[in-house]
């Protein structure tokens, strides 16, 4: 399977664990553990989600091309969305900030749909003319490996 599949798989299973949460949160969660328990999860998630994205296939982007203005922009939302993530866990030990962590987390998953759709539009697209369906399967091999051990 070539890496940028195994990526939008990643993205699509993603995609119904926002849903569920933007259907969830913003009115029918009331302790601070409905919020903190899918939002460790989803932190995790995510982190997993773009180490491997840098590690193998933004690595790769680079070394073919250099520094590249879009791989530089998803590098950064990858940040920003850590970023978020870690609002919202930090706030998630005071009740009175429950209101602050939720929102948080729905701007998190906000962030995160619109990067993926930059992924899906721009960067895969790219990885696939730049590096070729031999280097993407390669990778997609690696990325395969690196998921069976965990």
């Amino acid at each position: 399977m070539k890496i940028t599949d195994a990526f939008v798989a990643e993205h699509e299973e993603l995609y119904a664990w926002f849903d569920q949460l933007e259907a969830v949160i913003p009115g029918d969660v009331k302790t601070l553990a409905e919020v903190k328990i899918p939002g460790a999860e989803l932190a995790s998630t995510l982190y997993e989600h773009a180490e491997l994205e840098e590690e193998l296939l933004f690595d790769a982007l680079e070394a073919e091309m250099g520094s590249d203005e879009s791989v530089r922009k998803v590098r950064q939302d990858h940040t920003r969305i850590e970023q978020l993530m870690q609002d919202v866990l930090g706030h998630l030990e005071d009740i009175k900030r429950m209101g602050h962590a939720r929102r948080t987390l729905l701007q998190a998953i906000k962030v995160a749909r619109a990067h993926f759709a930059r992924e899906e539009n721009e960067t895969f697209p790219l990885a696939e003319e730049i590096l070729g369906e031999a280097k993407l399967l390669e990778l997609g091999a690696q990325w395969e490996e690196r998921r069976s051990k965990e």
